[in-house]
């Protein structure tokens, strides 16, 4: 998966069903592939 916002979604659900640490490394993903200052900035946020 190389889209940033289909990582993001992915990593809010790992959260919701506990699994924090792919949460988090699906995040750090998104956060790298995202193209814009803007765009990281919403990743950290969310």
């Amino acid at each position: 998966m190389k889209n940033p916002s289909d990582l993001d979604t992915l990593a809010v659900a790992l959260a919701e069903i506990g699994n924090f640490d792919a949460a988090v490394e699906t995040q750090e993903k998104a956060i790298s592939l995202a193209t814009s200052k803007e765009e990281k900035r919403n990743f950290l946020i969310a």
